[in-house]
């Protein structure tokens, strides 16, 4: 074992991270090691970043997985190496987010059992909301809250 990779085993152990995120990161550094052909600790910043756009672009990784490998990578600079943020930056990619489905007062009608306006208040009550998302020109009500509280199944 090379005396970096113990000092960075060692750095996450101090700071008690699961075995599972000590491999991860190894990985990450080592991932990077054997593409540069190279210590990690003479890599730049910018072949980081380089690296980082081939893993997603020709190897296909996606950028969730893209960015566990730049929090490895960034534990070693920061942690392991003792580099500060202004020498060592490393931008995360962004994730894009999923709005939640939402149902409009017919589809709410259409619902089994054909929900009546009690439901609509079991709903509120069960949730912890004053009330069911509301938009100005009718009422919706986020479908993970129905299924969350399982009101399906006892309409159905």
């Amino acid at each position: 074992m090379t005396p970096l990779r113990q000092r960075m085993l060692n750095d996450m152990t101090v700071r008690g991270l699961a075995e599972n995120t000590k491999k991860s990161c190894l990985s990450s550094v080592t991932g990077l090691a054997r593409h540069y052909r190279r210590s990690p600790d003479r890599v730049s910043a910018q072949e980081v970043q380089d690296y980082l756009i081939h893993l997603h672009e020709q190897r296909g990784l996606t950028w969730k997985s893209c960015n566990c490998v730049r929090h490895g990578i960034r534990f070693f600079y920061r942690v392991t190496l003792g580099l500060p943020e202004p020498h060592f930056y490393l931008p995360g990619a962004k994730t894009p987010s999923a709005l939640p489905e939402i149902l409009n007062h017919e589809e709410l009608l259409r619902l089994p059992g054909n929900p009546e306006p009690p439901w609509r208040h079991n709903l509120c009550s069960m949730t912890g909301r004053r009330r069911p998302h509301r938009d100005r020109e009718r009422d919706v009500v986020v479908v993970q809250d129905v299924l969350k509280i399982g009101m399906l199944n006892n309409y159905g």
